[in-house]
């Protein structure tokens, strides 16, 4: 006896048995294998586009100030007073320690007397000399006319010419007298020791009373300018060849001001003002084999710090000509990137088709044109449809229904 087909709650119902019952008995020749056949997938197509694409290249950075500078003491002496906070925003001259100037008071006043001494003594040889010469020009005439003799007019001479090496003596004396009351007085402002650039001080690593001085190997503190910051990353040897080949090729197109360096943050935020290149290092890294590039940028509000590992994204750039498709239209085949389009079958219904591609960077376009897409370096060609939904769950060979209205079918990409 066969169960009823409709369960207590009168919901029908047919066994698994009674189903299979049914097939054999009702099983012919002419009947199809399959008592259920799936119909075939629905897919979307859109045509390949090409575009003069706006291409980003994104790569892992550091921020670092762009002048890191060590505090030193550049006089001997003890540290009376230190004046910043530590971490701190500080000005260019910004008082940042003081040390005890009591011994340096003491070296001008030591220079400034030296000085007045040698002042002294070069009045007194200035009048030594003037007499000596009034005598020499005195006895000359009257050797001239052998009212003396000679010997006394070169006495005289000699005198003159002697007095006159001891004018030049305590002048070069004055000099010098001079020169060390302007180290002097420049000691004293030594020993008041200021900020060189704006930036941020670090930790003091001196405190009050200690003695410092210029062969100290410790420093004061640190001070790192953060406005504007340096932005540094590497570049490998065979990407940066590719881009310059491209470059030199026309295949790539940049702006009469090189690239924009932009920053993204470790939360995904942008900083708002760009930057731009201003080092490339001419030589790899032996280690690495990468060379290092470098960009300044505006930190008007500090809100990028040295050390900090960010992202850098180089836009501006262009690809004239690029054939580009959407992002989901690419998969990743057994040798490498590839789209699948459609032909017509032997049946007269399409099918799909996979066309291996080399896909080159992505474009971010705006989503009425397909959002994030590939630029297509080879394999296809503009105008190609590609199919852009439900790719994941189709293999070459498999019957499709296609949904777009303008798709036409039975279109190939360049191979």
């Amino acid at each position: 006896m066969i169960a009823p087909l409709l369960s207590p709650r009168g919901v029908r119902f047919v066994p698994v048995a009674a189903l299979a019952l049914l097939a054999a008995c009702g099983k012919s020749d002419d009947a199809p294998e399959m008592l259920f056949e799936l119909p075939p997938p629905r897919v979307a197509l859109s045509p390949a586009q090409m575009i003069d694409a706006p291409v980003n290249f994104e790569y892992p950075a550091r921020a670092s100030g762009s002048r890191e500078v060590d505090i030193r003491a550049r006089v001997s002496g003890h540290i009376e007073r230190r004046h910043f906070s530590e971490g701190s925003a500080v000005r260019a001259g910004t008082p940042l320690f003081s040390l005890d100037t009591r011994p340096f008071d003491a070296a001008v006043a030591q220079a400034e007397a030296l000085l007045a001494q040698t002042r002294a003594q070069v009045a007194q040889a200035q009048a030594q000399a003037d007499q000596a010469a009034r005598e020499a020009n005195r006895l000359a005439p009257l050797a001239a006319d052998r009212v003396i003799g000679q010997k006394a007019a070169d006495d005289a001479r000699s005198a003159a010419d002697t007095a006159q090496a001891a004018l030049l003596a305590a002048k070069a004396g004055t000099l010098q007298a001079e020169a060390q009351l302007r180290q002097a007085r420049l000691d004293i402002t030594y020993a008041h020791i200021v900020a060189p650039v704006d930036g941020l001080i670090g930790r003091a690593e001196k405190v009050e009373g200690a003695l410092v001085g210029p062969q100290d190997p410790e420093r004061l503190t640190s001070l790192v300018q953060v406005d504007p910051l340096y932005i540094t990353w590497s570049l490998g040897d065979s990407e940066r060849s590719r881009i310059e080949t491209d470059l030199r090729d026309g295949r790539l197109r940049l702006p009469a001001g090189g690239f924009s360096a932009r920053v993204k943050l470790a939360d995904g935020s942008e900083v708002a003002t760009p930057g731009r290149i201003s080092f490339r290092s001419p030589v790899a890294n032996t280690q690495t084999g990468a060379f290092e590039y470098r960009a300044s940028l505006p930190n008007h509000d500090l809100r990028l710090r040295p050390g900090e590992f960010v992202r850098v994204l180089l836009t501006g750039a262009i690809v004239p000509g690029a054939v580009v498709v959407p992002q989901r239209a690419v998969l990743e085949g057994p040798t490498g990137k590839q789209v699948l389009t459609t032909v017509t079958g032997k049946d007269g219904k399409p099918h799909v088709e996979a066309i291996p591609v080399e896909a080159a960077e992505w474009v971010d376009l705006p989503a009425e044109r397909g959002g994030k897409s590939w630029i297509i370096r080879k394999g296809l060609s503009a105008g190609t449809q590609v199919i852009t939904d439900g790719v994941m769950r189709l293999r070459p060979g498999m019957a499709v229904i296609v949904d777009t209205p303008t798709a036409s079918t039975g279109t190939k990409g360049a191979h």
